[in-house]
């Protein structure tokens, strides 16, 4: 089971995709994130005020996040997610998008719910 959602479905997204997520994306520690030209990982390691604001200014605008299960489900909180994995195999997600529920289904956590994130973002 993944951890977190990959390069490849980063580059999945269209330019204003990536933009919505930069807007909602707050880095903490630990985050994993890719530069958005070369899509090679790193790691958002400092917790003190001053690198957390010089990375909000000079680096989070040409980064995008690696978002793990619990970053696409906090995104994923206004639209009431229920995630729940079924007997043949599948997860399967829900979200509610005003009077529209939207449901998904994929062999992996992260993979519905990347393709639920795709939805909320565009």
């Amino acid at each position: 089971m993944k951890q977190r959602i990959s390069t490849d479905q980063i580059q999945q997204l269209t330019a204003q995709q990536r933009d919505k997520l930069k807007e909602w994306w707050m880095p903490s520690f630990g985050d994993l994130f890719v530069f958005e030209d070369y899509c090679d990982e790193n790691l958002f390691d400092t917790e003190d005020e001053i690198n957390i604001n010089f990375f909000n200014a000079k680096i989070k605008p040409f980064s995008l996040p690696l978002l793990s299960v619990g970053q696409c489900l906090s995104l994923l909180a206004p639209y009431n997610p229920k995630l729940n994995f079924e007997g043949n195999g599948l997860w399967h997600l829900e979200i509610q998008i005003k009077n529209d529920q939207k449901i998904f289904m994929e062999k992996d956590p992260v993979d519905v719910l990347f393709k639920a994130i795709k939805l909320v973002i565009s």
